[in-house]
């Protein structure tokens, strides 16, 4: 079988991305030592594309996910904690409590939430895409 005969379905042909934009965010999930780091940055020098530092924040809401299950409701009031016990610099870091939980207001998932700080993290970066 020739490698065409193996790539054509995994393959899309796209005529110009200039005016597609993604309306949820990548999330870059990476072992340590795995180079998350270095594809990270590359992104974020891209002046459209927001990629925050490594939060683990992930990890910080998997670690406790057992304690919200569906109330949304006890998730949103801990947010400003669990933002907060992430590891990097982010330039929403110094928003207010309220302001963070306002970020998740409406999210029915645990994604939507993350989905959420990382708009808020673009918007505050200036920039009109994230990863």
């Amino acid at each position: 079988m020739a490698l065409d005969q193996i790539k054509a379905p995994f393959v899309r042909k796209v005529d110009t991305m200039s005016d597609q934009k993604l309306i949820e965010p990548i999330i870059l999930m990476c072992s340590e030592r795995s180079g998350s780091n270095l594809i990270t940055r590359m992104f974020d020098a891209h002046p459209e594309v927001a990629a925050p530092g490594t939060s683990h924040i992930m990890y910080v809401l998997s670690e406790n996910a057992w304690k919200y299950g569906a109330n949304h409701s006890t998730l949103q009031r801990d947010l400003p904690d669990i933002f907060r016990a992430k590891i990097s610099s982010w330039l929403i870091d110094e928003m207010p409590p309220d302001q963070l939980r306002a970020l998740s207001r409406g999210a029915d998932s645990v994604p939507a939430v993350i989905a959420g700080l990382l708009k808020a993290e673009l918007s505050a970066e200036g920039k009109s895409l994230y990863s």
